[in-house]
């Protein structure tokens, strides 16, 4: 039986890389802004239209909100580190 290629097999392993690095950097870009905004302001906020957690009001749901931004930006932290420390290898994730 033959093997199949599929798309990835015509994207060289760098850019997929690159790309998973790419989007990962962004994310955790994303998620520092929030715990530092939530930490510097006291407020929580995971998008504009959702409901605002203040430190003061509702002291669980904001630092319950700070830690699941923590854990996002540790999770992020590990996949842009693992990449450059696998870099030469030949797969990615």
């Amino acid at each position: 039986m033959a093997d199949m290629t599929s798309i990835k097999d015509f994207i060289p392993l760098e850019f997929r890389k690159i790309a998973v690095v790419s989007v990962a950097l962004l994310a955790l870009w994303v998620a520092g802004g929030h715990v530092h905004s939530a930490l510097k302001t006291g407020v929580a906020q995971r998008l504009p239209d959702t409901p605002r957690y203040v430190r003061s009001e509702r002291p669980g749901m904001f630092w319950l909100m700070v830690v699941l931004f923590g854990i996002s930006v540790i999770i992020f932290a590990a996949m842009v580190l693992a990449v450059i420390l696998h870099w030469n290898d030949d797969k990615v994730f």
